[in-house]
C-alpha cells in the first residue's frame, strides 16, 4: 500500500477474521474511508473489528455480495473470504467450492460492476 494520500473506499471480504481484522486496522491507519467489511461470521468475529465510525460491517455471504447493502463505488477490494483448513475442505468439498470458487468469481464480478480500481 502506498503512503501517498488517503486510500478512499475499501471493501474487505472476510474482514472479521484474524487476518482481515488486522488488515482493516491497517487500512484505517492509512486513511481508508469508508472500510466496508463483508463477513458471514462462519469463522470470524465481529468483535475483532475496530470500533471506528469509518468501518461499515455487513453480515453476509460473499456469494450474495450483489444483494448486500454496500454503498461504495470505485473501491479498493481485498478479497479474504474463504472456506479454509485442509481437512475442512476435504470433508466439505461442495462448501469449499461454493465459497472459494463461486465466492471469488462473484466478488470479482461485483468489483467490476462497481468500478473497483484494484482487486487483491
Amino acid at each position: 500500500m502506498s503512503a501517498v494520500g488517503p486510500l478512499g473506499p475499501v471493501v474487505v471480504t472476510g474482514g472479521a477474521g484474524a487476518i482481515g481484522s488486522r488488515l482493516v486496522r491497517r487500512l484505517l491507519e492509512r486513511g481508508a474511508e469508508p472500510v466496508a467489511v463483508v463477513d458471514d461470521l462462519s469463522s470470524g468475529c465481529e468483535w475483532l473489528l475496530p470500533r471506528d465510525e469509518r468501518v461499515r460491517f455487513t453480515r453476509g455471504d460473499v456469494c450474495d455480495i450483489f444483494t448486500l447493502p454496500l454503498d461504495v463505488s470505485r473501491p479498493l477490494v481485498f478479497h479474504l473470504a474463504a472456506f479454509f483448513a485442509n481437512q475442512n475442505s476435504i470433508d466439505h468439498p461442495m462448501e469449499d467450492l461454493r465459497t472459494n470458487g463461486l465466492g471469488t468469481l462473484t466478488a470479482l464480478l461485483w468489483a467490476s460492476a462497481h468500478g473497483a480500481n484494484r482487486f487483491v
